[in-house]
């Protein structure tokens, strides 16, 4: 069987928005990752990977956004950076 080669980060990850929700295919895992409207606000809180504005602290308030947030670094869609999360790049579907 043939290795698989990874995909650069920068675009790693393709993404579509349905609504108020986003779902990502990791070219590298070939797996689906659904973000519901609570993901995709923490999400859209932290910076992009290309340095725009919203970085999230990881000195957070709600309990419930540390998960989320944890969730999504867990799946690769957040890296932590100099102690903020930051967004992976993603090419948009």
């Amino acid at each position: 069987m043939a290795a698989t080669k990874a995909v650069p980060a920068a675009s790693r990850f393709v993404g579509a928005r349905l609504d108020k929700e986003i779902v990502m295919l990791d070219r590298n895992t070939n797996s689906l990752i659904h973000l519901d409207p609570n993901a995709v606000r923490v999400w859209e809180k932290c910076a992009s990977s290309d340095g725009a504005d919203g970085a999230a602290s990881l000195e957070t308030t709600a309990t419930e956004d540390v998960s989320v947030r944890e969730t999504l670094a867990s799946a690769g869609v957040l890296v932590r950076v100099h102690g903020r999360y930051v967004r992976a790049g993603i090419v948009w579907a």
